[in-house]
């Protein structure tokens, strides 16, 4: 087994329950608990190349999940991600 880091060491934001997954060569990290226990709506992914190395996590300011999660489940498909449950600041929410 290979453990690969990534150059920037770690996300841009700190994480907590975070949907973390891997789609295609893009490894992603959805959603979460920020350092204050907030529930956010941002995504951050990095790109594994051909040779192991990974690229510098980036915010996808293009993908913005539907509300703030944290404890979320989520699944590749053939064509995209599909996000499931998790808690808002709300509650907990039925969502996908």
């Amino acid at each position: 087994m290979m453990i690969l880091t990534p150059r920037a060491g770690s996300t841009p934001c700190a994480r907590a329950d975070a949907a973390t997954i891997a789609f295609g060569s893009t490894l992603l990290v959805m959603g979460g608990l920020d350092a204050s226990g907030v529930p956010t709506d941002t995504v951050y992914g990095l790109t594994v190349a051909n040779d192991g190395t990974l690229s510098e996590w980036q915010a996808l300011d293009a993908i913005v999940l539907p509300e703030p999660l944290a404890g979320a489940s989520a699944v590749t498909v053939s064509d995209g991600v599909v996000l499931m449950g998790g808690e808002g600041k709300d509650g907990l929410t039925k969502r996908v």
